[in-house]
């Protein structure tokens, strides 16, 4: 008799082990899911600060331009 409850014991506490891991499963799954949104979310604003930093480029470099040519013609009619 006590072999039987040692052998239930076991088969209970395997079927928990297998619970347990399921659950670990899906949580590393989620974790994966979350973690990749995560890396795309990055992604995105590291695509649209490039943007940012290009046009802002062009930007300044129009301002200079429009500076150097104001200073141009208040140099030509002095």
């Amino acid at each position: 008799m006590p072999d039987m409850e040692l052998t239930e014991r076991v088969a209970v506490l395997e079927s928990k082990m297998d619970t347990i891991q399921t659950v670990l499963e899906r949580i590393e799954k989620k974790l994966d899911e979350t973690l990749d949104n995560h890396e795309h979310r990055l992604t995105k604003v590291e695509a649209e600060f490039s943007l940012f930093k290009r046009v802002g480029s062009v930007l300044w470099g129009i301002i200079y331009a429009a500076i150097a040519g104001a200073i141009g013609l208040f140099l030509r009619k002095s």
